[in-house]
């Protein structure tokens, strides 16, 4: 019973589209695609191996097409073939969400030579949208070969499987978290929760389906016990593995510090401060439009605003690194933190 019910909730979750794009190949030497790589120095030679970097000074690379547009919450992967000599010697990949602005060393990973597939998601860096990439070998390299860069979601059973297992241990199992209707985690279109609950209802019905028309509803009920009673030890047991691992982070890096430094600690640069300093000027019971990436730092915005609802086209508009809105023009500034973002009002009509 236990290997049916394993066997049954895997194969649920891995037949979920993944949540993850496809993203897009970039290049391969099996269809060309070389248009639009650059490199800074140096140059850079198609042949039957793949896109030869021949090397001229520490700065040659591979730099790919720009305005690439990758969205970060759904495309987690990229799957690259490098060749390089001396062997042993591997290169960085390094991203940018401004390419104007170019590349920062904190943005990178570390390729292998050969083939390999990186989930960019373990940086905290990979968020946004992504528009342009740049292989650097490591120094000493004296002949690159690059024949495949493609950035991808999950593919196949393994990786799909491992993604939903990581979700599940980094998510609450629960639809929606309080103020302002949160929505929790999803395996592909499907809300976890939801999820979570047809299985419990499904399992137990189809196990009760076994074994002929006889007892099959008390095969039912025990299936439904069984169920509950597992969900909740799980479910208790989850609980448990948090509160540890949240004492555990808490004495580690907040032990001593006041409530408004531990709020400063735990997200993204100056958007604690940001947000504390907004609601200062937001009266109560105004709506707030808030402009930052989604799902976080969007959601986080929202709960840190309650009771002050957050709704597009409110008066009152907080932007976290992200534009200014469209009708900016109608609208007053009335904080800015440089950097950080920008409080505006818009203007009565």
């Amino acid at each position: 019973m236990r290997i049916q019910t394993f066997l049954l909730l895997s194969a649920a979750l891995l037949a979920s589209p993944a949540s993850g794009g496809e993203g897009a190949l970039l290049y391969d030497r099996a269809e060309g695609g070389a248009q639009g790589w650059a490199t800074p120095t140096g140059r850079l030679l198609p042949g039957p191996a793949g896109l030869e970097l021949r090397i001229a000074d520490p700065v040659s690379s591979f730099l790919s097409p720009g305005g690439l547009a990758v969205d970060a919450g759904r495309v987690d992967r990229v799957e690259i073939d490098l060749r390089v000599e001396p062997p042993g010697t591997g290169a960085f990949l390094y991203w940018t969400d401004d390419a104007e602005n170019g590349f920062v060393p904190q943005w990178r990973v570390p390729i292998p030579e050969g083939r390999s597939v990186t989930r960019l998601s373990g940086s905290p860096f990979w968020r946004g949208s992504i528009d342009r990439f740049l292989l650097a070998p490591e120094p000493g390299a004296t002949r690159v070969v690059l024949s495949r860069f493609e950035t991808r979601g999950p593919r196949g059973a393994g990786e799909r499987s491992a993604r939903l297992w990581r979700r599940f241990w980094e998510t609450e199992l629960r639809a929606q978290y309080s103020v302002n209707g949160i929505l929790g985690a999803r395996v592909g279109p499907l809300p976890f929760p939801l999820l979570v609950g047809v299985l419990s209802l499904l399992i137990p019905l189809l196990l009760g389906m076994r074994g002929g028309k006889k007892g099959r509803g008390e095969r039912i009920r025990r299936g439904v016990r069984a169920g509950l009673f597992a969900g909740a030890f799980l479910l208790a047991l989850r609980s448990g593995a948090d509160m540890i691992q949240t004492w555990r982070v808490d004495d580690a890096f907040y032990a001593g510090k006041s409530l408004s430094r531990k709020m400063e600690a735990a997200n993204p640069p100056g958007f604690w401060r940001l947000l504390r300093e907004s609601k200062d000027w937001i009266p109560p019971g105004e709506r707030v439009e808030v402009r930052a990436e989604r799902p976080y730092p969007y959601e986080k915005a929202a709960f840190y605003l309650y009771p002050r609802r957050t709704a597009d086209g409110a008066r009152y508009v907080v932007s976290y690194r992200a534009p200014a809105p469209p009708d900016s023009n109608a609208c007053e500034e009335i904080l800015r933190i440089e950097g950080t973002g920008t409080l505006y009002r818009r203007m009565e009509r």
